[in-house]
């Protein structure tokens, strides 16, 4: 971090600093923060002057910080929040009440202040800078007596950190002074390990105790109403948003699975107040103070999500406030780009994907019953469903396939898958972001065939006419995009996004849902598009690898006689040269795999020629790097269409000889041969050889025996079983092949 500067330009250094009134914000750097805290040693052997002079800077600096920078009070607030900074204050203080002498003794106050004013700061970062500081032109008279008030408070703080949660119960501790200690607990347990530096000054204070007396504590905040024998809650919605989130944070720590019901319900209630807080004098745009401690720092969304999983507990449906209110106040776009502090968002996902999946998808599935036609975009609802679906395909790319096997999760997908193919067809055309699109497609192509099915049937009984008359309308725009002219980005979005979505519905294979005659008429316009237009427009060759993948899955799902499209046209735009050949090659070698090929032998030898060259390409690890990994998971399914190219077509002979006597054909033999013997170490084959050799385990060796003709008419070729499954990389549709 560097030194900033004053407004005039020149950088004021901490010697210079006779007059505190010289610190601001334009003269403070961390460098000269650190001398003014410490001061120069021992405090106790300071002389009076010295002392006096690094408390009242200290005290100016956070009287003034709300005009500092969010990067100058990030780092004040770290180190002061560090356990040994608030142990040099508390002891400075205690030698200077023991002091003999009149003129060091009346500097004690003044670090009462500190502290204090250290409370406000705590405040106001955690908020967010939401919290409204006293103006100036309010009465002097005002703020002396509230910062006697909060000093007062502070002179009831112990002289020793390890005494804070003892102190919590204390009678003689008064309102104020609770909130305080419990505000520098917060940023000691909470803030510290985020702002500060990572693994310097750990807090030692047992977190057992600390919950301990936090619990002992809770009646500071809530009560039970004796007559009515209900609870009620007491206090500042601001002072329990700082006690509940410590709590939280803490148990989260502990992992503890004991049960409290008496200090949960009461843990409920102060849930069910912070969350319907809106509307008082704390709240601001674009969030409430409240809101800002709650969701910005520490683990209370994720352990309201834990502690009340079971939705048989007395007003668990608390926590679908609360994550409703969590996706008001973050922005998946904002995620997506890194921009502000998002790490703990995300971060709460993965802590339990059950219990998030099972709380986002609550609120996914409400606010899409109450979806209308009539919202439009930039509706708070909409804005919801986006950050909903943003986060749910976060969970579901990191799913292993293992989780899909639990009935309580596929129950809870089950609703997600639903909930987002009602989005599916109830937005398309009215959404003016391309990326709710992928986040919509990545949890449907996440989902096992098994649950779209499932949900697709739901449909269907529950509104037959009504759903597949909006699917329907699906492809209708789509293919209406298609005759734009020019084609817009926006609209490239929206047609990638419907072949996309039409490979998912024909892959959950139920019938009836698509109709053969939508997805002929939008296919032939989209290949007739690409035929004038391929050479002149870039947006063809991002649509083509969609477009065969959706073909392909199309036509496995009509099952007709006659092909959708005319197979020779799609297949010489294939051959083409441009940026995307390598996904193009991919998405031909598996529309081979799983469905038809041409009968023209020209055809035939130019695939054949086009995948031995991605092969080599691959096989001498010549690929870019970012490109490396999906190159692998490809070579299964680019070996099999080759296979088949040369053993199954029915006039093969003549394109095999020639395909097999070409030197690059023999190339890539041998190649295939030294990754089968282990021969790693051979310069050509890269550093990911031994990658290579476990993906073509099977499928290489098998290849290598039909390009060297060892078994005649090949009849005694067997290729081995093998599945499929459709994913999103990089914006690009792709099935990939997998050998069982």
């Amino acid at each position: 971090m560097s030194d900033t500067e004053s407004d005039s330009g020149k950088e004021i250094s901490i010697d210079e600093l006779d007059d505190p009134s010289q610190v601001n914000a334009g003269s403070l750097s961390p460098e000269h923060f650190l001398q003014i805290l410490k001061g120069g040693g021992d405090a106790y052997n300071l002389f009076a002057d010295s002392v006096s002079h690094s408390i009242d800077s200290l005290n100016f600096i956070l009287q003034d910080f709300c005009r500092q920078s969010n990067q100058q009070l990030t780092y004040i607030l770290g180190y002061l929040v560090r356990q040994d900074t608030l142990e040099w204050l508390l002891q400075l203080r205690y030698k200077l009440r023991l002091d003999p002498s009149t003129i060091r003794r009346s500097l004690s106050p003044w670090i009462d202040h500190v502290l204090a004013r250290l409370g406000e700061l705590v405040l106001f970062v955690a908020s967010g800078s939401c919290y409204q500081v006293a103006s100036k032109t309010e009465s002097v008279a005002i703020k002396n007596e509230l910062e006697s008030d909060a000093a007062r408070a502070a002179r009831q703080l112990p002289d020793c950190c390890d005494a804070f949660p003892v102190t919590l119960n204390a009678g003689y501790l008064s309102p104020a002074a609770r909130r305080l200690l419990v505000r520098l607990l917060f940023g000691l347990f909470v803030m510290q390990p985020i702002i500060g530096t990572p693994g310097l000054n750990q807090c030692t204070l047992d977190i057992h105790h600390v919950i301990g007396e936090l619990e002992a504590s809770i009646g500071q905040y809530v009560r039970f109403e004796d007559l009515a024998g209900s609870l009620i809650t007491k206090g500042d919605s601001v002072d329990c948003a700082f006690f509940l989130c410590l709590y939280a944070d803490l148990s989260s720590q502990v992992n503890s699975t004991v049960a409290k019901p008496y200090v949960e319900t009461c843990l409920l209630a102060l849930v069910d107040m912070i969350m319907h807080s809106a509307g008082t004098h704390y709240e601001s745009t674009p969030g409430s103070v409240v809101r800002g401690i709650c969701f910005r720092w520490g683990n209370l969304v994720p352990w309201c999500w834990r502690t009340w999983a079971d939705r048989r507990l007395a007003n668990s449906e608390v926590t679908i406030t609360v994550t409703t209110r969590w996706l008001e106040n973050i922005d998946h776009r904002e995620i997506r780009s890194s921009r502000g502090n998002y790490t703990l968002t995300t971060s709460h996902l993965f802590q339990n994907v059950f219990t998030s999946t099972m709380a986002l998808s609550e609120v996914l599935s409400a606010g899409v019953k109450q979806l209308e036609d009539t919202i439009k975009i930039g509706h708070p609802l909409l804005r919801l469903l986006d950050n909903s679906c943003y986060l749910l395909s976060l969970i579901f790319r990191g799913i292993a396939n293992e989780v899909w096997l639990q009935e309580r999760w596929r129950f809870y997908a089950s609703r997600v898958c639903c909930s987002v193919l009602h989005l599916c067809v109830m937005r398309y055309g009215k959404l003016d972001n391309s990326e709710t699109l992928s986040d919509y497609l990545d949890i449907l192509l996440a989902m096992e065939n098994i649950v779209v099915e499932q949900c697709l049937v739901e449909s269907q009984t529950e509104r037959s006419y009504l759903f597949s008359g909006m699917i329907d309308q699906v492809f209708f725009k789509a293919k209406t995009l298609v005759d734009q002219d020019p084609i817009m980005p926006k609209h490239i979005t929206m047609i990638r996004f419907a072949l996309g979505f039409l490979t998912v519905l024909c892959n959950a294979d139920v019938r009836g849902i698509v109709l053969r005659e939508n997805v002929s008429s939008f296919f032939a316009r989209l290949c007739m598009r690409f035929v004038v237009d391929f050479r002149k427009h870039t947006y063809a060759e991002k649509l083509l690898v969609s477009m065969i993948v959706a073909l392909t899955a199309a036509e496995k799902y009509f099952k007709g006689k006659h092909p959708l499209v005319n197979d020779d046209g799609f297949w010489m735009l294939c051959f083409i040269r441009h940026e995307s050949q390598f996904f193009i090659s991919v998405a031909l070698a598996q529309h081979i795999v799983l469905g038809t090929y041409s009968s023209n032998q020209f055809l035939v030898l130019q695939a054949l020629d086009q995948f031995r060259d991605v092969m080599l390409t691959i096989l001498k690890g010549r690929v870019p790097k970012a490109l490396e990994c999906v190159s692998h998971l490809a070579c299964p399914t680019i070996c099999i269409a080759m296979i088949r190219l040369l053993t199954e077509h029915e006039k093969t002979c003549l394109t095999k000889n020639v395909f097999i006597n070409s030197p690059w054909t023999r190339e890539l033999q041998a190649d295939l041969k030294r990754l089968a013997l282990l021969e790693s170490t051979h310069v050509e084959l890269g550093s990911c050889g031994h990658c290579l050799r476990e993906v073509l385990r099977d499928m290489g060796p098998l290849l290598v025996r039909v390009l060297s003709g060892q078994d005649g008419n090949n009849a005694s070729i067997e290729i081995p079983e093998f599945g499929s499954r459709v994913c999103l990389y990089k914006s690009q549709l792709l099935n990939i092949i997998t050998v069982d």
